[in-house]
């Protein structure tokens, strides 16, 4: 592949330079459209690879037995995962295809850096609802739900990887972030008081065991009672 970005290059200069264009202006052109094509070549890499995934892999999960890989497919984590092979071709070679226009490649590469990053953070999150809906299809999930630890687990990835594509735009690293939060942790635990308050709120309520899917509560002061479906962190969700 990258010898054939250098022969595109090449060609397009020659032709270039035949027509009376300067020896500057054919490369930056020759360049920029080998960075045209690299680009159209990435997408259709990801149209072949997700239409691959649509009629052979699909098919097979619906009529397989295992309702595990229905439920990846519910999540979308296939077309998630057909997202990384553009990015994969672009980040390899877009510096053979803007070889002369190496700032950038730089800013060019950050910007896939965070693309990768929310990807991953994507299928990660379509793999954990996975995990949760084929947990919940248990009968025991009634009494044990970990819909509540799945949605922690997920706020952790989402804040880490905000951390990582925050760094990455401001060119610092990890724990320099980190320590910069600190000094500002106060301002945000009293701006954001009650959905922290909230938050914990929930934890005690999952962790202690005080509620089970299926208990009957009642709230006179809300004028509400039911049977509990749901448990969230922030939210309880009730049938009348």
């Amino acid at each position: 592949m990258i010898r054939l970005i250098k022969t595109t290059v090449d060609y397009f200069n020659e032709l270039l330079l035949n027509v009376g264009l300067s020896e500057y202006w054919s490369n930056h052109i020759s360049q920029f459209t080998a960075f045209i094509l690299l680009l159209i070549f990435s997408f259709l890499a990801y149209y072949i690879t997700w239409k691959l995934i649509r009629k052979l892999l699909l098919p097979v999960f619906h009529k397989s037995k295992n309702q595990f890989d229905d439920l990846l497919v519910k999540h979308q984590f296939f077309r998630k995962i057909a997202y990384l092979v553009p990015a994969i071709i672009l980040y390899n070679l877009s510096d053979e295809s803007l070889a002369i226009f190496p700032d950038y490649v730089n800013i060019f590469n950050s910007v896939l850096e965070v693309f990768f990053v929310i990807i991953s953070i994507l299928i990660v999150d379509s793999l954990l609802s996975t995990l949760n809906d084929f947990y919940d299809r248990y009968d025991f999930a009634k009494d044990h739900p970990i819909k509540a630890l799945v949605q922690i687990i997920k706020i952790i990835i989402y804040v880490i990887g905000g951390l990582i594509i925050l760094g990455n735009l401001i060119n610092k690293d990890l724990s320099t972030i980190v320590i910069g939060m600190g000094t500002v942790s106060a301002v945000l635990m009293l701006i954001f008081k009650d959905p922290i308050l909230g938050f914990v709120g929930g934890l005690q309520l999952i962790f202690n065991k005080m509620l089970s899917i299926g208990d009957w509560i009642s709230m006179p002061k809300s004028g509400a009672d039911g049977i509990v479906l749901e448990i969230n962190l922030t939210t309880v969700k009730v049938q009348n």
